[in-house]
């Protein structure tokens, strides 16, 4: 179905009736019984059920008004050329009440050759399919009309496509400001035939690169009889499970166990591969401890988090934006601290056990729904 830029949406509920064929007269205003450009003359027929109406000479909003003004529940505006999909419908006109749609001239003719026995009709949305978009893949279609319309075909997004989007054949009156999602996929149209800003042309658009990192942690002691003990602390970032950037300090002293015998250690981290975060990307921070090269030889460092004084956080810098992000309850990063209580993970490590690999406090992450990394990407 084509929808109309004029009139209500359609709804998961809908609107069911019986489909009638609305007639009027051919007159000046249209040279059809069937076009619905005149008043109708089988109002009390179309009353309470579907009017169906050809496409031609006169606005959709007229047609639409002519049924609504007879009665009806909705409005099918059947194609008068070959070919699928079926337009949408432009126009304006703030009094019409009821949905209109357009089918194509071949289900037209296949409603029209039925009406006889009676052809009932439901018109609503499945809310598990996107408008203008593959059922199993998800990704939108472009425009291949039948026959091709040249300087359209495939080069736009296809009609069926709802929010109406800028990049569609025709422009249409319910368009906003708006050129990325959830709006319109005009801006990730362009990153995808790569129109962006790319000062150092490494291909990564610059309003969401990554460009730099740093990392700030409380680490201490679980027990005191440890005083002595050292570490060396690793920090990595993470999209999407694949570290992009780390950073490292050695043989830090542990402190003592509880809050307040627990140091604040800052990590300088690098961006060791060249990326963007965008909608649907996930940004990671994981901590890892080892013993360091003097002091005991095994230990047990504790890490704290989950509250404005115990502030765990990676800073990273995306898109130009500086935006920290607090490690809290849940193994989730947030844009605040935690309310509290502190929270604290303990990691047990010995020099002379796997090499003295670094071991893991966890890794920590947060989804980017368009803007929670701090930029407003597609």
């Amino acid at each position: 179905m084509g929808l109309a830029a004029f009139g209500p949406a359609l709804t998961s509920s809908g609107v069911t009736g019986q489909v009638v064929q609305a007639l009027d007269l051919a007159d000046g205003l249209g040279p059809t019984t069937f076009d619905a450009c005149s008043p109708l003359t089988n109002a009390g027929a179309v009353n309470g059920n579907i009017a169906l109406v050809d496409r031609g000479t006169c606005g959709f909003p007229v047609k639409a008004r002519n049924a609504q003004d007879a009665g009806a529940l909705a409005v099918l505006v059947a194609n008068n050329v070959a070919g699928s999909p079926p337009p949408g419908l432009g126009g304006i006109d703030p009094t019409i009440t009821i949905p209109t749609v357009s089918i194509t001239q071949a289900d037209a003719n296949t409603i029209k050759a039925n009406l006889a026995t009676g052809v009932d009709a439901s018109l609503l949305l499945d809310l598990s399919v996107r408008a203008g978009a593959d059922p199993v893949g998800n990704r939108a279609f472009l425009y291949t009309p039948n026959p091709v319309a040249p300087g359209s075909t495939i080069s736009h997004w296809d009609q069926s496509a709802f929010p109406n989007q800028l990049m569609e054949p025709a422009i249409n009156a319910d368009l906003t400001h708006s050129v990325q999602p959830p709006e319109d996929l005009t801006l990730p149209l362009f990153r995808d035939v790569g129109w962006f800003v790319d000062a150092n042309l490494n291909g990564i658009p610059d309003d969401v690169e990554l460009t730099a990192l740093s990392s700030q942690v409380w680490i201490g002691l679980k027990n005191s009889d440890d005083v002595g003990t050292r570490f060396d602390l690793l920090a990595e970032a993470l999209k999407n499970g694949v570290v992009v950037g780390s950073g490292q300090i050695n043989n830090v002293p542990g402190g003592s166990s509880g809050f307040n015998n627990a140091a604040q250690r800052a990590i300088a981290m690098a961006v060791s591969t060249a990326t963007g975060l965008v909608s649907g990307d996930v940004l990671g921070f994981r901590l890892s401890a080892r013993i360091g090269a003097t002091g005991h030889r095994s230990g047990t460092a504790r890490l704290w988090f989950n509250d404005a004084a115990a502030n765990s956080r990676l800073i990273a810098t995306i898109g130009g934006v500086a935006s920290t992000f607090y490690l809290r309850d849940g193994f989730v990063l947030g844009t605040s601290p935690g309310t509290g209580p502190k929270k604290t993970i303990d990691v047990t490590v010995d020099r002379a056990k796997n090499g003295n690999a670094f071991k893991a406090f966890g890794t920590w992450s947060i989804l980017n729904r368009r803007s929670d990394l701090g930029i407003s990407s597609p």
